[in-house]
């Protein structure tokens, strides 16, 4: 998919019976199995070659769930290893930023990183040979710092090689679109799909593309995949500002204050203070007892309750 287009992930009920339920659930832990064994070949090449490849061979786990389904994997795993591979870089521009390093040699580092040519075995040009191997030491060092990517929970995501069709729904009117996969091995497992409103108002063209979740209970779920790039295009287009500028204040009793006299997000303070008294009395309550406060199931709730209010808060503000 071209990296200039705009899309969507929708989740959508589906009423498929227990059988369907079942064999994609097993499909999705055999997929994982082959995400998590193509793992280790690219980091192995990242760090022999210098790069990871999407097109590195992988035919010997072909039985597992089919060779289409192996490229996607490695497809995914790839894009996972790159995504976490640019957040490190972040992290080794902060580093030599803070260094006392000369300005010239920072430079060379920044190059480097800038390429992401740490574990390049080829000469770089304008880069010493002592700079990059800095570099390649400072991105072991950053690297040791965060956990690699889990791949043993990755969705699986399926493009016309194994989707077949997502068409409106004709064999019952109880659902409205059917989505047709092709499983290697299992045959063909067509899901009854119930989009809502919101879907079908915000229009889009649908691509063929069905991703696969798992539920903590171990229910499957269904997203489609949708293009809203023209969409997109129009409402910036039409967006017409009725003020040139405008000024935005950060707070806590008040999330965010406009020039204008807006105010978002106001009550924030009251309910991080009424949780925080909950977190801090099983902090308290846990250290007492000689133990750790993540070792309260009620203290994780909360933590994670406060960090999903913030971040609903400040995007909704």
């Amino acid at each position: 998919m071209k990296s200039d287009r705009v899309l969507r992930a929708d989740y959508l009920p589906h009423s498929m019976n227990a059988d369907k339920e079942q064999r994609l659930a097993r499909f999705i832990r055999d997929y994982r199995s082959v995400a998590v064994q193509i793992g280790p070949r690219q980091w192995r090449l990242l760090f022999e070659s210098g790069a990871v490849n999407k097109y590195l061979p992988a035919k010997d786990l072909n039985h597992i769930c089919g060779a289409a389904a192996v490229q996607m994997a490695t497809q995914q795993v790839v894009e996972q290893i790159k995504s976490w591979l640019s957040n490190r870089a972040n992290e080794f521009v902060d580093i030599v930023r803070r260094s006392k390093l000369p300005p010239e040699k920072r430079k060379q580092l920044y190059a480097s990183n800038r390429r992401k040519a740490w574990f390049s075995r080829e000469p770089l040009k304008g880069v010493d040979n002592d700079m990059h191997v800095l570099a390649r030491r400072i991105m072991r060092h950053v690297m040791k710092q965060r956990r690699r990517p889990n791949l043993s929970r990755i969705s699986p995501r399926l493009d016309d090689r194994i989707t077949l069709s997502i068409e409106p729904s004709k064999k019952a009117k109880h659902s409205g679109l059917w989505a047709t996969l092709r499983l290697p091995g299992r045959g063909r497992i067509e899901i009854p799909l119930h989009p809502g409103k919101y879907f079908e108002d915000r229009g889009g063209e649908l691509c063929p593309v069905v991703q696969l979740c798992t539920e903590e209970n171990g229910i499957v779920t269904v997203r489609l995949i949708s293009d809203i790039t023209e969409s997109c295009e129009k409402e910036r287009s039409d967006y017409a500002p009725k003020i040139d500028n405008i000024g935005v204040d950060f707070g806590l009793a008040t999330l965010l204050t406009t020039s204008e006299g807006d105010l978002y997000g106001r009550g924030l303070l009251g309910d991080l203070v009424r949780i925080d008294r909950q977190i801090t009395a099983i902090a308290r309550h846990r250290q007492r007892a000689g133990g750790k406060p993540r070792d309260s199931k009620h203290y994780r709730k909360l933590v994670a309750r406060v960090r999903g209010m913030l971040k609903t808060r400040i995007n909704r503000a």
